[in-house]
């Protein structure tokens, strides 16, 4: 069994948290990636989730394969389950 981890912030308040919850949301946030269907040339494009942008995030996006405009969706939900999907711009 791990001990907790000690953090001292500025303010001298002690907190502690368990080592196995910090990798957990450590890996979940450097693991947050999806993909969605270019709306013209139909492949499939794998794009990085920044959970930290908001649930609702909305932003234009060039396929990396044919080069046109895709107006990118993503939607996380509150258990953290993401969605995306895209139309042409």
């Amino acid at each position: 069994m791990r001990r907790p981890v000690e953090f001292v912030a500025a303010s001298r308040v002690r907190l502690l948290i368990d080592i196995n919850e910090v990798e957990a949301l450590f890996f979940a946030f450097m693991q947050s990636e999806s993909s969605y269907v270019c709306d013209s040339c139909g492949e499939d494009i794998v794009i990085p989730i920044d959970l930290s942008a908001g649930e609702s995030q909305q932003y234009v996006e060039d396929c990396p394969v044919c080069c046109h405009p895709n107006v990118v969706n993503v939607e996380v939900d509150d258990e953290g389950d993401v969605r995306v999907w895209a139309e042409a711009e």
